[in-house]
């Protein structure tokens, strides 16, 4: 197996804002016309599933396949391959098979140990491309394709298909994702419907008057996020509702003339951001509590289709997008890390030393309710170090000392970072 190449270089942000350090670019193609057209990441945060192919749907390219990559070391662990355009790859809720739809118009079931085919040649319409959702249990998958007055069932082992009808032109579909009773749906018409998976309903949001796409339960099941307006739809919106209360809580426009088309969003585990991805090469952070932007990564010379946030740490998230580059030279794969977290500034302040002509001692006061790691340098020399100061509060502050050598005929000076920010 060969790891992708990888560009990675630092963003210097203001220090007390949300900080986003490390930006990586992975070309994972192997022909000029390829391009990525999703991305999905396995319940413990582990691995991606990425569905890769040719962009003009040439069913013997070899570069038609779902690669599953090690979200650390960047390595393909496997390669899903006998695919024409593979359009959806969706990790089960146990994080041992993957669903997947494509060009040929079949979903199929993979076992991901193995790399083999649990179930093939489940037909799921003849334009081949849907949106396809695991029951919570796993028990099933649920598809769709545009406009279809029902929706396919399977069973997740041996493949058995039934048909669920429904009053209104489906657009988008997911089951919730603990309860495995209940589905959302949306539709042509600007409705957004919680119903049992006989199809009964139990809730009936009318929004607005455009198809619903891109529909996502919040991982904690408490909100819906979607995009209103179709395909060719110059303004679109993205729309956050909370499900108890059947209320708006978020409404983003998203204008055609900067974003382009919004083509993919995905949660964060813990339910707290989400990110939206445009056709015009933007990629959006959105607080899903406020609906206010948090950050936004530009990138003109790519054309994205998918996006998926993996938690890494409490309030940081990694966001992975990908696509093609617009000279279709590359399919790539891209990384941003984003904190929403606000970092009160450390204070350092210079200490009695017992040496002082050969070393000075320098206190950290940390205030912020969490340890944090910082370098520090002295300037004009090439003295550095690493340091982390415990956590602590207005009144008691966390506090760490270290020694530099004292710099003979200068008063010294040191200045420290964190996370590349003075």
């Amino acid at each position: 197996m060969q790891k992708a190449r990888i560009v990675t270089w630092t963003i210097i942000l203001s220090f007390t804002l949300s900080l986003m350090p490390f930006y990586t670019n992975l070309t994972l193609a192997q022909e000029s016309t390829d391009t990525i057209y999703s991305i999905d990441i396995s319940p413990d945060g582990t691995k991606y599933a990425v569905s890769q192919g040719d962009s003009e749907c040439i069913a013997e390219t070899s570069t038609n396949r779902i690669s599953i990559i090690d979200s650390d070391s960047l390595y393909d662990v496997i390669e899903l391959s006998g695919l024409i355009c593979p359009s959806t790859a969706v990790w089960s809720h146990d994080g041992t098979r993957i669903v997947s739809t494509s060009a040929d118009g079949y979903v199929r079931i993979w076992d991901v140990s193995s790399g083999t085919e649990i179930a093939t040649g489940l037909s799921l319409s003849e334009s081949g491309t849907g949106n396809l959702s695991w029951r919570s249990d796993d028990s099933q998958i649920a598809g769709i394709t545009w406009g279809n007055y029902f929706y396919a069932v399977y069973d997740a082992l041996d493949g058995t298909r039934s048909e669920v009808g429904v009053e209104q032109p489906l657009t988008s579909l997911q089951w919730h994702p603990t309860n495995p009773d209940i589905i959302a749906s949306g539709d042509a018409n600007g409705n957004v419907q919680i119903r049992r998976p006989d199809s009964s309903v139990l809730s009936d949001f009318h929004v607005t008057t455009k198809p619903i796409l891109l529909l996502n339960w919040s991982p904690d099941g408490t909100k819906i996020l979607f995009v209103s307006g179709d395909s060719v739809d110059a303004n679109q919106e993205i729309i956050v509702i909370d499900v108890s209360t059947g209320t708006i809580q978020n409404r983003i426009d998203i204008p055609d003339q900067q974003y382009g088309l919004v083509y993919d969003m995905s949660w964060s585990n813990d339910s707290n951001i989400f990110s939206s991805i445009g056709t015009k090469g933007y990629v959006s952070v959105w607080d899903a509590e406020t609906g206010n932007l948090i950050d936004e990564i530009v990138d003109g010379a790519q054309y994205f289709k998918a996006i998926v946030v993996r938690n890494i740490g409490i309030n940081q998230y990694e966001i992975v997008f990908g696509g093609a580059r617009f000279d279709m030279s590359d399919a790539v794969i891209e990384t941003q890390i984003v904190s929403t977290i606000e970092i009160l500034p450390l204070l350092i302040s210079s200490q009695c030393s017992p040496r002082p002509q050969t070393e000075r001692v320098w206190q950290v006061s940390n205030t912020n309710d969490m340890a944090i790691d910082f370098t520090w340098e002295v300037v004009q020399t090439s003295e550095t170090g690493t340091g982390s100061v415990p956590a602590g509060t207005t009144e008691n502050p966390g506090v760490v000392t270290f020694e530099t050598q004292t710099v003979s005929g200068s008063p010294g000076t040191v200045r420290i970072f964190v996370n590349g920010n003075q």
